[in-house]
């Protein structure tokens, strides 16, 4: 399958939306597109929240980078296939953005889907996460 194909992304705001409280601004992206090797783009959210995407390969090693404003911190886990392959924290400054990123080995990121879960110390914390699997 071509890639195109596999780049299916289901973008679940888990409690944000449901808290009502969605994304910001456009002009206020906390992380940048992630281009062409990107699988995963949420440009902003607020509170607990989290995506899943598909399209992820083995064969090449997986990027996961979180930024994150508002004081505080946010905890992020990653899994693939219902298992656990990341786990980190940032921490968000008041004004500006903390940026984290863990970059996992190939096969560590199983071929198919993937989730993200975004833990906030405090719900009025901005986040934005982005995952790549560089060529």
């Amino acid at each position: 399958m071509r890639r195109t194909q596999l780049v299916l992304t289901a973008l679940v705001a888990l409690g944000a939306i449901a808290a009502g409280t969605g994304s910001a601004a456009a002009d206020d992206v906390l992380l940048p597109d992630p281009g062409e090797d990107g699988l995963l783009w949420v440009t902003g959210q607020t509170g607990d929240g989290g995506a899943v995407s598909a399209g992820a390969t083995q064969y090449r090693r997986t990027v996961l980078t979180v930024a994150c404003k508002g004081g505080g911190h946010v905890r992020v886990t990653m899994q693939s296939l219902d298992t656990q392959v990341a786990e980190f924290s940032v921490r968000c400054p008041a004004r500006s953005a903390g940026v984290g990123s863990v970059t996992l080995d190939q096969g560590v990121v199983q071929s198919g889907s993937f989730g993200v879960g975004i833990h906030a110390s405090k719900q009025t914390i901005r986040w934005a996460l982005t995952v790549a699997q560089p060529r």
